[in-house]
């Protein structure tokens, strides 16, 4: 691409910005920190090469936005979040058409999602709402991105409806997740993605309702999704968490060893596949950690307890100390050490339970 272009043909900006997407999407299917880097630097070099005044400039922000985020996700720093958000919305900030704007403000939900998800603050959530909903309403079935469009809406929908209790979030998450799955066709890339989303977003609402239509439509998507997401789908570790989430509720309901069973095996699965510094890592631990418990706790296996204990401490090292969620991973490592104890009567495990017990508590106080 750059051979064939020079710094003043009025194309190189779009052939840069091109390029760049290009080697994001092999980097979410490959891992290779070679093209997360030559995406960054094709990205820097599509917007030094475009006018302050050019249209298209938002959009290469906002394309340079994503691969700020491909960063974060691919080493969980919040700076680099930040960075990303930040320049989502400097590309929302910018002159452009209203479908160009709409891609822009996709995106900045996206980055506003997962800043959500990490720190908790509602301002990101409710942000993260409004601005996919915006995107949503200035497109029609009609765009290509359509299906894109729903499924960002829903995912910021479900976040803040899991974080709040919100039942309307929560059935309007399941409603624009299962309008994606809709237009969605068999063997597209979003395919197993959006399978799996839907089915989380079911589960969400089974929590909410108790109604076990949504427990088993979980189960069968999250089968569904796992079966169409191929070995190298940068979300396959995620299908086969979810898978696991809605077999341990079910087992929770019904008392089936096989659902149980099945959590654990697609738990370890998700656990092996999952990237070491993915941002996501820690949840696929956590529920690898309470599959196992669970198990420990119907059989009474040792190695099972051993195991739910290692995954909570590696979901406890793995996640950063500003993400609301490590308290919840520390208080399952707790529970497991005590557990332990009471089998074992190792004392260095009590006193581990113990000391996380003792910094949960300063926190709360500190905080209040």
């Amino acid at each position: 691409v750059e051979e064939a272009t020079s710094t003043d043909d009025a194309r190189l900006a779009s052939y840069l910005t091109n390029l760049s997407n290009a080697l994001r999407i092999r980097f979410e299917r490959t891992g290779v920190p070679a093209d997360l880097d030559g995406a960054g630097d094709a990205s820097r070099r599509a917007l030094d090469s475009c006018a302050a005044d050019d249209p298209r400039r938002a959009v290469m922000l906002s394309h340079r936005g994503l691969y700020l985020f491909d960063g974060y996700r691919h080493t969980g720093s919040l700076d680099r979040l930040n960075e990303a958000v930040a320049t989502c919305q400097q590309a929302v900030d910018a002159p452009q058409d209203e479908t160009g704007r709409a891609e822009c403000l996709m995106n900045l939900g996206m980055c506003l999602t997962a800043r959500f998800e990490l720190t908790g603050d509602p301002a990101d959530g409710d942000a993260a709402v409004k601005v996919t909903g915006q995107a949503l309403l200035a497109t029609g079935p009609a765009d290509g991105n359509h299906a894109r469009y729903l499924y960002s809406h829903s995912t910021a929908l479900l976040l803040r409806g899991e974080r709040t209790g919100s039942l309307a979030d929560t059935g309007a998450a399941v409603d624009n997740g299962q309008q994606a799955l809709d237009v969605t066709r068999p063997g597209e890339l979003m395919r197993a993605m959006l399978t799996s989303h839907v089915g989380l977003a079911l589960l969400r609402r089974y929590g909410l309702t108790g109604a076990s239509a949504d427990l088993h439509e979980a189960v069968d998507l999250g089968y569904r999704s796992v079966d169409e997401a191929a070995a190298d789908d940068p979300f396959r570790a995620l299908c086969l968490t979810n898978l696991s989430c809605a077999l341990l509720r079910r087992f929770e309901r019904d008392g089936a060893m096989a659902d149980l069973n099945a959590a654990v095996d697609e738990a370890r699965e998700a656990v092996v596949v999952m990237a070491d510094a993915d941002p996501m890592r820690p949840r696929c631990l956590g529920n690898a950690a309470n599959a196992l418990q669970a198990r420990f706790s119907r059989l009474g296996a040792r190695d099972d307890l051993d195991g739910a204990i290692a995954a909570s401490r590696l979901a406890v090292a793995a996640c950063p100390a500003d993400d609301v969620n490590r308290s919840s991973y520390q208080n399952s490592l707790a529970n497991g050490l005590q557990l332990r104890f009471r089998q074992s009567a190792e004392v260095a495990d009590l006193n581990e339970s113990l000391d996380f017990r003792d910094r949960k508590s300063t926190r709360l106080n500190s905080s209040h």
